[in-house]
């Protein structure tokens, strides 16, 4: 008899699944070339996120919006930004409330769901993050905060930005006053935190640093972001001068990114302590490409895109091509590269497929835009079709429409602002063609020797465009 109950015991523990939990990790404006896990030529060392390359699956065609809010509107929607953005843009405007975002569809499944750091898809009624899916909330509305308290309560007091609650912090909806050392510590802290009181349920954390997003040493702000510990880390480590700002800048940025590193590979061990590292998926990415100096403004542009045409605000590959990891050991490969064409509005579906979520075929008003990658991550050798996609940011920087290889680019197609913007060498007037298979660089522009595929592409953007009830400019 007691082997029976011994057996029955036994039986039953291990029909019990582990809970499938999911750490979303984003880093602000960083490049594809910033990691030495896509760019060996990179001197930054950040061991902890190259240890995700080596557990999991790299995506080396992983794109984005080439700015922070339509990236972050495509990974919590599943979507494009002129599908369910209640009106440009969706930093002050917020996505419709008809739209189901990640961590509602992960709540309503049963997880725990907790968010820490940079928001910026809306702050008006109904926008808040609690509103919108997370049990749990610490964070800042805009697109940055200043990385020291000081630093915020002085940037706050002199309104040198045009709406200075968006360098605030809040706890829920609760302005928080609570002082802080460094903001990467004080994000991660409040990570950890929601991860180990809620270790025996299904969670879902996604964890929005501002790093390395400046503001970074410049002349107009003569002061270092990063901790005295980690600015005398990098001096002494890489031998640089520090006489310059720019060298300052440089020097900040890798300071910055090495201690975001250092603070993920707190959380990685943490899940390891509490046994959770082998069923978690990890996901690492970042929302745009690096700031260039062709930005239209250059208050930091140390970045490394990797040889990539432009950066942060273009959508050339530079501004869009960013670096993406996934690991979890128990559901996905270790040590492998996925290089088929995968992008943002992926991630939703993917989250909610490996957590045996159903992933609805609409959203809102519009058809699931992505499509789950599991498949891909479980095989990485089997090939991903062709589709088309379109990548467009608020009028910052005009659109693009890819299906590989061909892509095509208008710096002047815009929805919304009227932003000028310079670009680094290359055409760019008109609809550009590039075919990203011989010409990774974009400096090639083949719309007037295959007209035919030019046309091709720019019916896929004016079929979507009627399908939105969007017209061109």
């Amino acid at each position: 008899m007691k082997f029976l109950v011994s057996f029955f015991l036994l039986i039953t523990s291990l029909a019990v699944a582990a809970p499938k939990n999911v750490v979303l990790i984003m880093a602000d404006d960083l490049g594809f070339g910033d990691l030495s896990c896509f760019n060996s030529d990179s001197a930054i060392q950040t061991p902890n996120i190259h240890r995700l390359a080596e557990q999991g699956v790299k995506l080396t065609s992983f794109h984005v919006n080439a700015v922070c809010v339509p990236s972050r509107v495509s990974l919590m929607s599943g979507q494009y930004t002129l599908d369910c953005e209640e009106k440009p843009h969706a930093a002050k405007n917020g996505i419709k409330q008809n739209v189901s975002l990640l961590p509602e569809l992960l709540k309503n499944a049963g997880y725990a769901t907790g968010g820490f750091g940079k928001w910026h898809l809306g702050n008006g009624e109904g926008d808040h993050p609690i509103d919108r899916g997370f049990d749990e909330w610490f964070g800042f509305y805009g697109g940055w905060i200043r990385y020291k308290y000081e630093q915020a309560k002085e940037t706050h007091i002199r309104h040198i930005i045009p709406e200075p609650h968006m360098q605030l912090l809040y706890e829920g909806k609760e302005v928080s006053d609570e002082p802080w050392e460094h903001m990467t510590d004080l994000l991660t802290d409040k990570a950890m935190n929601f991860v180990s009181e809620n270790k025996d349920q299904p969670f879902f954390l996604f964890l929005s640093y501002n790093a390395p997003h400046g503001w970074l040493y410049h002349e107009m702000h003569p002061e270092y972001s990063a901790t005295d510990e980690w600015v005398e880390s990098v001096k002494t480590k890489y031998k640089l001068p520090d006489e310059t700002w720019e060298q300052r800048n440089l020097i900040d940025y890798i300071a910055v990114t090495e201690h975001m590193d250092a603070r993920i590979g707190d959380l990685l061990e943490l899940l390891k302590k509490q046994n959770l590292d082998e069923d978690t998926l990890v996901l690492f990415m970042s929302d745009n490409g690096a700031i260039t100096p062709e930005f239209y403004y250059t208050l930091y542009a140390s970045g490394n895109n990797g040889g990539l045409r432009a950066g942060k605000a273009v959508p050339y590959e530079g501004g869009i091509r960013v670096p993406m990891l996934l690991s979890c050991p128990s559901a996905i490969a270790a040590n492998e590269t996925v290089s088929g064409f995968t992008m943002g509005v992926d991630i939703l579906p993917t989250i909610l497929d490996f957590a045996d979520v159903p992933v609805p075929p609409t959203n809102g008003d519009h058809p699931l835009r992505g499509v789950s990658l599991m498949p891909y991550l479980e095989q990485p050798q089997k090939p991903i079709s062709p589709r088309e996609a379109f990548f467009v940011n608020n009028g910052q920087s005009g659109v693009c429409v890819i299906k590989e290889p061909w892509k095509l680019v208008n710096l002047k197609q815009r929805v919304g602002a009227n932003t000028d913007l310079a670009t680094n060498e290359g055409p760019t007037d008109g609809w550009l063609l590039f075919n990203l298979e011989d010409d990774i660089g974009e400096q090639n522009d083949l719309s007037k020797l295959y007209p035919e595929k030019t046309d091709e592409l720019l019916g896929f953007w004016e079929d979507y465009n009627r399908s939105v009830g969007r017209e061109m400019k």
